[in-house]
């Protein structure tokens, strides 16, 4: 009865390393020298024995998995799990995360698409395959860090020229277009250009509701086919100049409601907004509103092109 005991326990341990080990023979054969060979997976169940006494393995997934650092052959240490297919020679990583995709964690390392591809081939060209938790190539030993590529033009479905690369998720009848550069903030590019934030959100649905997905380098659309900047209400063909009762000569036409103590004065041009023309000038936000109450407060929601605004009072 030991012997037989013995017997069973070796053929059970027998059937496991095959199962883990698939290139190994049933009779134990196919070993290369020179290999490493699995002897015991986490979480994976004992093989049991049906009532005919043959060995039926069972299955079992795994669906987490602890974070280590182990050191491969290049000395490197290597966080896990990673992502299938990551080439041994990497040296920096990164953990996905809810919402990354292979675009924007290659924008973020500062690395090109198709190299984030070539260290990580599990994930697919589409980038199909990225996998939550799980750890990812983005620099490789000997490798340089790139930036985006040099920006071409290309004439969309609907016949205007638009620069690349774009922004993900920016909508097809852009007709105006920024090239976001390093620091730029999704408030400061909308008032740049005269429009609102809400409309730069809408155009640039990468950019989310709080502009976590602006790419540097990248373009974004600041205008479409049939809307105006927000920024005007007003245009005008000709500047004259009046001399006010204070003796101050006053360029005209000026903004509604401006003060007639003004000395210095600024025409409005597209992209102003009130805080970069008081910026600018060096003045507070408070005082360009108090000198110019026809702006439409904080809000700055009548400021008119084309229009002079005072910047400095007597």
């Amino acid at each position: 009865m030991a012997s037989w005991n013995f017997f069973r326990i070796h053929a059970l341990k027998r059937v496991a390393f095959k199962g883990l080990n698939p290139s190994i023979t049933a009779d134990c054969g196919g070993f290369e020298t020179g290999k490493s060979y699995c002897v015991e997976a986490w979480g994976e169940p004992v093989p049991t024995t049906s009532s005919s006494g043959t060995t039926r393995p069972t299955t079992s997934t795994r669906t987490t998995a602890i974070t280590t650092t182990t050191a491969p052959g290049n000395g490197i240490s290597t966080p896990t799990p990673t992502q299938p297919g990551m080439i041994n020679n990497c040296n920096r990583f990164h953990e996905v995360v809810s919402g990354d995709t292979c675009a924007s964690i290659a924008q973020a390392a500062g690395i090109s698409v198709s190299q984030f591809t070539a260290w990580n081939s599990g994930v697919g060209t589409a980038c199909a395959s990225l996998w939550l938790g799980y750890y990812v190539c983005i620099s490789r030993v000997g490798a340089t860090a790139t930036t985006t590529a040099t920006a071409t033009t290309t004439s969309a479905a609907n016949g205007i020229a638009t620069p690349t690369p774009t922004l993900p998720g920016m909508v097809g009848n852009c007709d105006a277009f920024y090239r976001v550069k390093s620091g730029d903030g999704c408030a400061a590019i909308a008032s740049s250009r005269g429009i609102s934030l809400a409309q730069l959100y809408a155009w640039n649905a990468n950019l989310g509701t709080g502009c976590t997905g602006l790419w540097a380098e990248y373009y974004v659309c600041v205008s479409i086919v049939g809307v105006s900047p927000t920024t005007t209400t007003k245009t005008t063909t000709r500047t004259t100049t009046a001399t006010q009762g204070n003796g101050v000569a006053t360029p005209t036409p000026t903004q509604p409601g401006m003060t007639t103590s003004c000395k210095t004065f600024h025409k409005v041009v597209s992209g102003d907004q009130c805080g970069t023309i008081a910026s600018k000038a060096g003045i507070t936000l408070a005082n360009f509103l108090r000198w110019n109450p026809g702006v439409g407060g904080s809000a700055c929601s009548s400021l008119w092109l084309g229009y002079y605004v005072c910047i400095a009072v007597l």
